[in-house]
């Protein structure tokens, strides 16, 4: 397989959970399943069910056994406005200069874009001419409980552009139950779209929130139901 470099948009958004001792599960590591982190512990801590991880770097630290590291070049962000945002036409030049290049050497995943970019990534993608792009990247941020909406506009996505598709950051908010409801919807689900290839659940710890893991490298309720769901 070809290692992944990919551009992304960064959005945030998060919720505070207390952790406590929660149980594990014994399995193998998902192929699709990964997580974003600024922390090597978050890591540590899922990498007995993740496969990949990045940290929204070119580069990373060393990751557990089975757990592959992908790098990122950054493209200012994409569609959201309140991020690092870039137009089509900009990062079509971007594109053309620094990730073409490595074509037919490593996996060209595009610019990730918000679940309100689908209009911004057609315009990229129209625009890009003679350009390799294998992957379209996305994020997903909305209530837990619209489920429906979170499978809509993954398929949507991906029948509009015709490409597999990762999604590197999601996240339902609510409840801590609501939000393991969510996860024992979704995460099945997604295992089962071909088309689907990587998925990243936004588990950041530290200055932002704690979500799946805790600052002490613990896990969390729901991190736990993201470990164990499949």
């Amino acid at each position: 397989m070809l290692a992944p470099i990919f551009l992304a948009t960064l959005t945030l958004s998060c919720l505070v959970r207390d952790a406590v001792a929660v149980p594990l599960e014994s399995r193998a590591q998902n192929s699709k399943k990964g997580i974003c982190f600024n922390d090597i512990k978050e890591v540590n801590a899922l990498g007995g069910a993740i496969s990949w991880a990045y940290n929204w770097d070119s580069v990373g630290p060393g990751l557990p056994g089975g757990v592959a590291y992908y790098p990122m070049l950054w493209s200012n962000a994409a569609d959201h406005t309140n991020g690092w945002t870039m137009t089509p036409a900009q990062a079509v030049s971007a594109w053309k200069q620094y990730l073409q290049p490595y074509a037919g050497r490593v996996t060209l995943v595009s610019p990730a874009i918000t679940n309100g970019g689908a209009s911004w990534m057609t315009a990229f993608l129209n625009q890009c001419t003679g350009c390799t792009i294998d992957v379209v990247a996305t994020h997903w941020y909305d209530t837990a409980t619209n489920i429906q909406y979170f499978k809509n506009y993954l398929t949507d996505l991906h029948n509009s552009t015709g490409k597999d598709i990762w999604l590197t950051e999601f996240m339902g908010t609510g409840s801590t139950a609501q939000q393991q409801t969510f996860l024992k919807n979704v995460l099945p689900w997604m295992d089962q779209q071909p088309w689907l290839l990587k998925y990243a659940a936004f588990g950041v710890s530290g200055q932002f929130a704690n979500i799946l893991v805790d600052t002490t490298g613990n896990v969390t309720p729901l991190g736990a139901t993201y470990y164990n769901t499949n």
